[in-house]
């Protein structure tokens, strides 16, 4: 059996595809500089997997595949590890190609793509299979409170993922169920214009096996286009948010508003596809507990809930609020909102000041650099600038801007009135806000 290394498996898509390899038999190993902090190493350690917080040339000892991520292309060209596979010889694949050729073989592939949405759509897919007694496996970006991790193992026919657009990852996958949830331009640092955004979503279409399952969620002008390229692949086409009148189904707390009604309906699709009887997934739905950072209830104290998600950017953080307000009509609402990278943020400025309606009381942090740090953009762009451009928008806003986590903790504290709700957004570190404000209300 191959031997395959992980470089930086502390993401929360690689770990998942390094567990599912070792269940599926290869001889796995991983490093990563967060091997000692990252939720999503521990998991891996406690099957006896053997993961290095360093990254060295020696790791690739006896290597067949070294697994990376799509960033390394364009980062991390003197990485010890990634150079020495390059003059070695040894296969480098990204994860998703690497899951795509290895993991997907013998497997009917359900794969579930979109701007948002994914993780929830494909966690929801997931339970419903394993309560149907289908035994999928089972990859997700976050993770399932029932599992403990982001992905599940089985011996079942089902391999169940996330297929995720940047660098056209999910262009490896050829799936025999796909699922798009949306489609709104993202990751403009990679995508140079909405074509060409929705185009890869077309090539993924195209990846669809013959006579196959395709749902569509809010995919707006890009149906008719769809349309045409299924149209000769005998591919059976259905709209979610017309599939057993879900949208007349009231949700569990997990998954608040319509955006969310939209995945439920994209999940129910797929498993009445699979033949699975509607009460097993409609159980599903209702004990369905939720996904870490995925408007995940962290804490309640003092009257005051705090709730985590990974919203980052404009269609996601509008359609949190929106939920939240929905969800908590008499309450007022906190936005805590970390920008993520600062390409999107300039891009996007007008949108972002645009998704703040449903809130009361908005606090925007630093922007998290990720892979853009030390690149000319940042000095193009802050968080102040969001500030000013939601004030333009909504004049007399309660919205500041806050340098630091420690700044702006305090400041909301200071503020916090028995009944309000925190919603903390972000895809970066900002998960420690909440730690923060949660430790800090105990006392």
């Amino acid at each position: 059996m191959k031997k395959v290394h992980f470089m930086g498996v502390g993401g929360s898509g690689m770990n998942a595809v390094c567990g599912i390899a070792h269940f599926l038999g290869y001889e796995v190993s991983g490093c990563d500089f967060a091997a000692k902090t990252s939720e999503y190493v521990k998991p891996l350690t406690e099957k006896g997997i053997q993961i290095f917080d360093q990254h060295r040339a020696e790791h690739l000892d006896g290597i067949d595949i070294l697994c990376v991520t799509p960033a390394v292309f364009d980062q991390s060209e003197n990485h010890p590890e990634y150079k020495f596979a390059k003059e070695s010889g040894i296969t480098i694949m990204t994860w998703q190609q690497f899951m795509g050729m290895e993991l997907h073989k013998h497997k009917k592939v359900i794969a579930v793509a979109g701007t948002k949405g994914k993780s929830t759509t494909t966690a929801l897919i997931g339970k419903i299979f394993e309560n149907a007694g289908l035994d999928p496996i089972v990859q997700v970006g976050a993770k399932v409170k029932s599992w403990g991790q982001n992905y599940r193992t089985g011996h079942g026919e089902w391999f169940i993922c996330e297929a995720d657009e940047y660098y056209g990852s999910f262009l490896h996958y050829s799936p025999n169920v796909a699922v798009i949830t949306n489609i709104e331009l993202d990751h403009p640092e990679y995508f140079p214009s909405e074509e060409a955004y929705v185009d890869v979503y077309m090539q993924f279409v195209k990846q669809i096996a013959e006579r196959g399952f395709l749902v569509l969620g809010d995919v707006g002008e890009a149906y008719q286009n769809i349309e045409e390229i299924i149209a000769n692949k005998h591919i059976d086409v259905i709209r979610s948010a017309n599939h057993l009148g879900v949208l007349h189904y009231k949700a569990p707390a997990s998954l608040p508003g319509k955006y969310n009604a939209l995945n439920i309906a994209a999940a129910f699709a797929v498993s009445a596809y699979a033949n699975i009887p509607d009460h097993i997934a409609r159980e599903t739905v209702e004990e369905f507990e939720g996904l870490g950072r995925r408007f995940e209830l962290v804490c309640e104290k003092k009257g005051v809930k705090i709730y985590n998600d990974y919203a980052h950017n404009p269609m996601s953080v509008k359609a949190v609020l929106t939920g939240a307000r929905e969800r908590f009509p008499e309450a007022r609402i906190w936005a805590i909102f970390q920008p993520h990278m600062y390409t999107r943020t300039k891009l996007f400025i007008q949108e972002f000041a645009e998704c703040f309606e449903s809130a009361d009381m908005v606090v925007i942090s630093k922007i998290f650099a990720s892979r853009e740090a030390g690149k000319p953009v940042e000095t193009e762009v802050n968080g102040q600038m969001l500030v000013d451009r939601i004030l333009a928008v909504e004049s007399g806003k309660n919205v500041i801007y806050k340098d630091t986590f420690e700044d702006l903790v305090e400041y909301v504290l200071a503020n916090l009135s028995s009944n309000d709700v925190v919603v903390n957004m972000g895809a970066g570190d900002n998960g420690i806000i909440c730690e923060l404000l949660c430790e800090k209300l105990s006392q």
